[in-house]
């Protein structure tokens, strides 16, 4: 009698442990290959998106390509603005503190600062480069960007009230194609990368350690109607 107890508590046991994998796998199922699921994902993690952070519609699914219509980050002097996203990459390896990315595409980037600097002087200052370390390896296949605009925007009025704003530079690049670009920690790489500017085709590769100098070794070919030029980094 206890032997034949014994068995019906195993086969119940078995029962419910299938059961309870079957619904995991048909939840992990439905959260990772539909786009109710990429929108429940969505919902649940507004309540952690920082406040620098605004992200616009999403649709798509996590099995195949994530769309966003558009991205904005600001903070301090710095905003970041894309449009049209499109992101295929192998989200399970976020398991591995990883994530392989296929291809990523965006139809316009934007880049502005908000100058601190005396109106007349019109010169563009880049930002000053801080230590970056990613806590994911990053390994993305390829990269396209239609259009990118970086800008600067005064913040003070002439120091003459008849003197008009100084003339702000804006620099507009476009078709920016990368090639098998890796972040991993504090250290990227990239195989290719090639934009267009003032007419001019530039091509890059090499590797960047992202820390304080940000020390680099890259290979730089810029060609054009106006020049062309190589030129290494160690």
């Amino acid at each position: 009698m206890r032997q034949i107890k014994k068995r019906a508590v195993l086969a119940w046991s078995s029962i419910a442990v299938t059961l309870l994998v079957s619904a995991l796998l048909m939840l992990l199922t439905w959260f990772y290959t539909t786009e109710s699921g990429l929108q429940w994902l969505v919902n649940r993690t507004v309540q952690f998106q920082p406040q620098a952070l605004n992200i616009g519609k999403v649709s798509g699914t996590l099995s195949s390509k994530v769309y966003l219509t558009e991205l904005e980050w600001q903070q301090e002097e710095t905003k970041v603005k894309v449009k049209g996203i499109s992101v295929d990459c192998q989200w399970l390896y976020l398991l591995d503190r990883a994530v392989t990315c296929d291809n990523i595409t965006a139809t316009y980037l934007d880049v502005s600062t908000t100058s601190t600097e005396k109106a007349e002087d019109s010169e563009l200052n880049l930002p000053v480069l801080s230590t970056v370390e990613l806590p994911i390896d990053v390994n993305i296949n390829q990269v396209n960007v239609a259009k990118i605009s970086y800008s600067v925007n005064p913040t003070v009025t002439p120091l003459d009230a008849n003197q008009p704003y100084a003339e702000q530079p804006q620099y507009v690049v476009s078709q920016l194609k990368g090639k098998k670009i890796a972040v991993v920690g504090s250290k990227a790489s990239v195989n290719s990368l090639a934009l267009t500017y003032d007419e001019h085709l530039i091509t890059l590769s090499g590797n960047i350690d992202m820390r304080k100098k940000w020390q680099h070794q890259l290979a730089i070919n810029a060609q054009g109607p106006n020049f062309s030029v190589s030129a290494k980094s160690k």
